[in-house]
């Protein structure tokens, strides 16, 4: 090949790759019609390969909540059902939830400006902690009555920490409560009484120590030494249940003859002073001793409790989860009583001839009763206030009437039965008018969010020869829900996750929200298995 032929080829070569990235440069420049993928560069220019893959970052154009405000419904993605999920596939008979609040260690970067001025600054690592929050959802086993937790980062089997023994077998019905979540609260039917027995239990809380020995023992100490290895000592001492005084770091007459008994324990000599032996002796100490700490930690606490009155009609939780609200038929009526869990004080603070009460627990301040619900009789509502004990009819004259009030108290969610329906009616406690919500479904799936926002399961369809909510009480008829979000300010309701979007039929028997919002919480009444739904998946 000649040398003129050869510097033709490489300006030829040269002249094609100027006219490719001017063709790339044009392309890029050219405004895309709306609903092309929106990716740009050689894989526009090339068909194959990555230029032919969806991006999982593409807008559907399904829009917003905001740009639809009656039902929309999310299409499941293989990503959203991640975000429904089983939290465990026991039985569960209660459960609620709690977010931890805990300090955890970052590593950060940070620019570090040049001594020099003419020098480049530099960046570096540092370390800083800063508080999170996780949450977690207590449960009981309906079989077994263990109370047990799962972290919902982690909501699979072998997450859950089984926190207490064994208590009340096949439970029905009953709550998890308490500050700390310590008490249990039961409702079973015994088997050698006949009677509705319900058991309130309180899990042992006492803290167990994440590490005692923090420190080794190094130097021989002795009578008047006053020092951190003193105090170690001492909370050996103490453990081990030879010293009763508390860890002061100073070494008295009291810790010398703790020292002594331990001493003579393990045949050393007496002499009442950390010497070399001893030493040794209370380092493989605190080998046992962190062993046993880590065996209580892992181990289910006990729990005790007490029975409260035989066949309780209705019994309800407060919404600080600290009393219990519960009716009993009395020959004469029926009575209310407000248990205290922490105290174990019974009041009674309600009294009616009519014997036929059912109670919710929607507000701090206010109690609501209702009669009990058939879709073939009429039925009404009323409201206890709790600090004055003041009776007041709110509503009344509906078929089949449940009732669950606001936090404020300022409007209650009526449902209303009857054959072949089952409605919704928002009433205003502040000038007594009602609106009504276009679904169909129970007091039992629905829960206040706050003043204005509700949540609940809806049966896709119901069984038009039935008299609800009987039916449904009854057993004879099962439902398959979607999740709904509803807006009582306006009464928008919006479909937040179909029937379809479970692995499996779900009929909801309870719900719940956990504290920071992120969570739906529900129990399946088919095998009262617990599941989760991530409502940031489904509401952006």
């Amino acid at each position: 090949m000649t040398q003129s032929r050869k510097k033709l080829l490489i300006i030829l070569g040269i002249i094609s790759i100027i006219i490719l990235v001017v063709l790339y440069l044009i392309i890029m420049a050219t405004p895309q019609p709306a609903g092309q993928d929106s990716r740009r560069g050689l894989g526009s220019l090339f068909p194959f390969g990555g230029g032919s893959q969806i991006s999982r970052d593409t807008d559907s154009g399904s829009g917003s909540f905001d740009d639809e405000p009656v039902e929309q419904v999310i299409e499941l993605q293989p990503e959203a059902r991640r975000s429904i999920f089983r939290i465990s596939n026991r039985p569960v008979t209660a459960f609620t939830t709690q977010t931890r609040i805990f300090d955890m260690e970052v590593t950060r970067e940070r620019e570090v400006p040049a001594e020099d001025e003419e020098d480049e600054p530099t960046r570096e690592t540092f370390t800083e902690t800063v508080s999170a929050q996780e949450t977690i959802v207590f449960f009981t086993d309906t079989r077994t009555g263990e109370k047990i937790s799962v972290n919902l980062d982690n909501p699979t089997p072998e997450g859950e920490e089984v926190l207490t023994r064994a208590t009340v077998e096949r439970a029905r019905e009953g709550f998890i409560a308490g500050s700390n979540n310590e008490f249990v609260v039961l409702r079973f039917l015994s088997t050698t009484t006949n009677a509705v027995e319900t058991y309130v239990g309180r899990r042992d809380i006492s803290e167990i120590p994440r590490r005692l020995c923090r420190e080794n023992i190094i130097d021989t100490l002795s009578l008047n030494a006053n020092n951190s290895q003193v105090r170690q000592l001492q909370e050996i001492l103490v453990f081990r249940g030879l010293l009763s005084a508390a860890p002061t770091g100073r070494f008295d007459q009291v810790t010398r003859s703790a020292l002594i008994v331990f001493q003579e324990e393990r045949g050393l000599e007496a002499n009442g002073t950390t010497d070399l032996l001893t030493r040794e002796f209370l380092t493989r100490e605190c080998i046992r001793i962190e062993g046993e700490l880590q065996r209580l930690r892992n181990e289910p606490r006990s729990v005790t409790g007490v029975f409260l009155r035989q066949n309780i009609h209705s019994l309800v939780l407060s919404p600080d989860k600290t009393k219990i609200f519960y009716l009993l038929k009395v020959p004469q009526g029926s009575r209310g009583f407000i248990f205290d869990l922490a105290t174990q004080r019974e009041e009674q603070v309600f009294s009616s001839a009519f014997s036929e009460w059912f109670a919710s627990w929607g507000s701090p301040s206010h109690i609501t009763l209702y009669t009990a619900p058939s879709g073939l009789v009429d039925g009404f509502v009323y409201e206890m206030n709790v600090a004055t004990r003041a009776f007041r009819r709110i509503t009344g004259d509906i078929t089949g009437i449940t009732a669950l009030a606001n936090p404020s108290n300022t409007h209650t969610l009526i449902t209303e039965g009857g054959r072949n329906r089952m409605r919704m009616l928002i009433h205003s406690q502040i000038d007594g008018t009602s609106n009504m919500i276009n679904l169909n479904t129970f007091i039992e799936k629905c829960v206040w969010e706050n003043d204005d926002i509700l949540w609940c399961a809806v049966p896709e369809t119901l069984d038009r020869t039935r008299v609800f909510p009987d039916a449904w009480y009854r057993g004879v008829f099962t439902a398959t829900d979607s999740i709904w979000r509803i807006d009582t300010t306006n009464g928008s309701t919006r479909k937040v996750v179909d029937a379809a979007g479970f692995p499996e039929q779900i009929d909801v028997s309870d719900i719940m929200l956990t504290e920071k919002r992120d969570y739906l919480l529900i129990r399946n009444r088919r095998d009262n298995v617990l599941w989760g739904i991530e409502l940031g998946f489904f509401i952006r």
